[in-house]
């Protein structure tokens, strides 16, 4: 009896689905975030169950400074006076390599 190409697709579903499912369940399970043993050399980062990792706030590095927001940069006052209407920040956002170490 041979099997229509209905069945082999609903097969095929069922496998990856349940594949899947699987992966998910085994990763949740593990005791630490995936990776986290890499990141040893990135002593500024922190798990964030949403974004991943994220720079820690407030960070103290010899070469760097992440400040309470979790940019890389020193505090700032928002400037006053004439300038304060021209006054640009840039933000980059990005990896390791935009960091810049």
């Amino acid at each position: 009896m041979r099997a229509s190409t209905f069945q082999k697709l609903t097969l095929l579903v069922v496998a990856v689905t349940l594949s899947l499912l699987g992966a998910e369940a085994l990763l949740r399970g593990l005791p630490r975030p995936l990776g986290a043993s890499r990141l040893d050399a990135w002593p500024w980062l922190v798990f964030d169950p949403v974004l991943g990792w994220q720079n820690e706030p407030d960070y103290q590095h010899p070469n760097f400074r992440i400040d309470a927001r979790g940019f890389r940069a020193s505090p700032f006052a928002p400037p006053t006076g004439r300038m304060a209407k021209r006054a640009l920040r840039i933000v980059c956002l990005g990896d390791s390599r935009t960091l810049g170490v």
